[in-house]
């Protein structure tokens, strides 16, 4: 804290020695200008008088200098007075809250508009931090959520076949080792979900582009989401096929996630068309809560009411978040073309490098 005041000082006291110079030679400019004009002509007539007058001359500009110095570090003082008050009061934030994101600098109606600038500017920033640390709180207590139910469920399996009753029927056994296999599989998908939302905020995402039929893609998506809507009765479509040029793997977690979040809201049906250069997917759901836009974000501190059902915050735009930036590092986009109270509809762009 120290050093934060020590540095602060210095600025200021570099801004006022700034502003002395300005004055300063601002003054000693029409001085010089007035000598060169007037007042060297008519000594170097006077004759002998030149070196005397020329020696008062100088001091007299010695003592304009040194004069409008000093007036412009008094006046350079009150006028980043203001200033130093916003540094003064930003520096007692963190003594004068419990959490740094949710103090806020006063405003007040002495502060010169530049300075009451300065101190909203201050305040969107600690908005805007206190508002990621809340999503990631939200995210965070979800995750821990979302964790902890699919290893609670497969310990539960297991513990049943090591410690059940002797001559488990086969049928019994291979159910529970099923129930296992799958919370283990949501297990590995939550954790490359959060592996792949890392990765591109970080930007550390590379494409590597190959001509893959897109529909082979698709195929593979609906066989790892079969079980999830054989248990929700909901039926998928695939109609269509094309060329697509993408990285193969980013672009299966695309899809398996539009996929898996249209199979989770949807009522009966999903249905997935294959375009040239473009996958649209509906399903016939209550519609998106909110605009895509506001959905698909890595931290969201808001629950989702879908359809009346009150889903947790922190979890719901991953795969949305995800999918949308695997097809903007291809150059394409994910649009909602649909999001209403008879389903939601997605289409993902793929960018260039597509045929049918």
């Amino acid at each position: 804290m120290q050093g934060r005041r020590r540095a602060g000082l210095n600025l200021q006291l570099g801004m006022r020695t700034q502003l002395a110079w300005v004055i300063a030679l601002l003054s000693l400019l029409p001085n010089l200008v007035m000598a060169a004009l007037v007042l060297l002509p008519a000594v170097r007539e006077s004759g002998g008088l030149a070196a005397r007058v020329t020696g008062s001359l100088l001091v007299w500009l010695v003592a304009v200098v040194a004069f409008s110095a000093a007036i412009g570090y008094l006046l350079a003082r009150v006028l980043l007075a203001p200033l130093t008050r916003v540094t003064r009061d930003a520096e007692a934030l963190p003594r004068t809250a419990p959490r740094l994101a949710r103090a806020r600098l006063a405003v007040s109606e002495d502060d010169p508009p530049e300075v009451a600038s300065l101190r909203h500017a201050i305040n969107g920033l600690l908005a805007q931090v206190q508002t990621e640390q809340r999503r990631r709180s939200a995210f965070t207590a979800t995750l821990m959520h979302d964790m902890k139910t699919p290893l609670l469920a497969q310990a539960n399996a297991l513990r049943v076949l090591r410690e059940g009753p002797e001559g488990l029927p086969d049928a019994e056994r291979a159910r529970l080792l099923a129930a296992a296999e799958g919370e283990t599989d949501a297990l590995l998908a939550l954790v490359q979900q959060l592996v792949d939302a890392h990765r591109f905020e970080q930007g550390e995402v590379r494409v590597q582009r190959r001509r893959v039929a897109l529909r082979s893609l698709v195929d593979d998506a609906v066989a790892r989401v079969a079980h999830q809507a054989r248990e929700r009765e909901v039926r998928i479509t695939v109609h269509g096929d094309a060329q697509v040029d993408v990285d193969p793997d980013l672009a299966a977690r695309m899809v398996a996630n539009l996929l898996q979040n249209a199979v989770r809201y949807a009522t009966r049906s999903v249905r997935v068309e294959i375009r040239p250069g473009m996958l649209r997917v509906q399903d016939d759901g209550p519609g998106l809560p909110a605009p895509l836009e506001e959905l698909a974000r890595p931290f969201n501190d808001q629950p989702a009411l879908i359809d009346g059902q009150r889903y947790r915050s922190g979890m719901g735009g991953l795969g949305l978040y995800v999918a949308r930036s695997i097809l903007q590092a291809h150059g394409g986009r994910l649009v909602s073309e649909a999001h209403g109270p008879g389903g939601t509809v997605l289409l993902a762009y793929f960018g260039d490098g597509s045929r049918a």
